[in-house]
């Protein structure tokens, strides 16, 4: 999701930022936002914006937002849920939602398990941002259409590290997970700017803590049938 898609979600909480009263929080989101949950040293007593929201090196329009936890991410996309059904372009009986790790994958790779998104050939500047590329920054969406995957999603490889809705502990899971405690663990896409080529594959994957939105990391949506899990 890029900074302008985000800022609709924050104008929806009200003019001071997150409102944890509003019903697209989970359970364990809402207890991160208020007074008692994890922070970074230095962060206000309840959370009101993603970490890196007010950084001009972050904040352009159509650079993916970061700093992002897995709870912020989730509740963006109930919040779209709801502002689809209302509007009528979202079928009642669907939903938007964090991938699955499968998913992902399924994204990235189609179906014929390949390397990278664009097909075997290794990666470049022109294909992905990553530490070769020198941009040192999350690039605008639809910086390198030559990476594109072979279902039309950009920026599989490179750009920000990505959310999923899958627990470390079975990556294989089909069904999203609608909420994780503080102390969970999740499946993250891993490779973005910051890393070098080596991490530039399909496959490759890291986990961290639900609460951990670091100034690489950023999230990606999907339309399916209502998860009733």
């Amino acid at each position: 999701m890029t900074n302008v898609d985000y800022a609709r979600f924050l104008a929806a909480n009200g003019p001071d930022g997150y409102d944890p009263d509003k019903p697209w929080w989970t359970t364990h989101g809402r207890t991160y936002l208020l007074p008692g949950g994890y922070r970074f040293e230095g962060e206000p007593a309840q959370i009101t914006h993603p970490r890196y929201w007010s950084v001009a090196r972050y904040n352009g329009p159509l650079q993916p937002v970061v700093g992002v936890t897995w709870y912020e991410a989730a509740a963006y996309c109930r919040w779209l849920t709801a502002e689809g059904h209302t509007s009528n372009w979202l079928p009642q009986d669907q939903e938007i939602r964090l991938p699955t790790w499968l998913e992902w994958q399924r994204a990235a790779r189609h179906t014929d398990q390949r390397r990278h998104p664009w097909g075997t050939e290794p990666p470049d500047p022109e294909r992905a941002n990553y530490q070769d590329t020198g941009i040192g920054a999350p690039s605008p969406i639809g910086s390198f259409p030559l990476g594109t995957a072979v279902c039309g999603v950009q920026d599989m490889l490179g750009n920000v590290i990505e959310w999923t809705a899958t627990p470390d502990a079975q990556p294989g899971q089909t069904a999203p997970e609608k909420d994780f405690t503080q102390s969970d663990i999740v499946v993250v896409s891993w490779n973005s700017w910051a890393q070098g080529i080596e991490n530039l594959c399909c496959g490759a994957r890291d986990r961290d803590y639900p609460v951990n939105g670091i100034y690489y990391r950023s999230f990606r949506v999907v339309q399916s049938l209502r998860a009733h899990k």
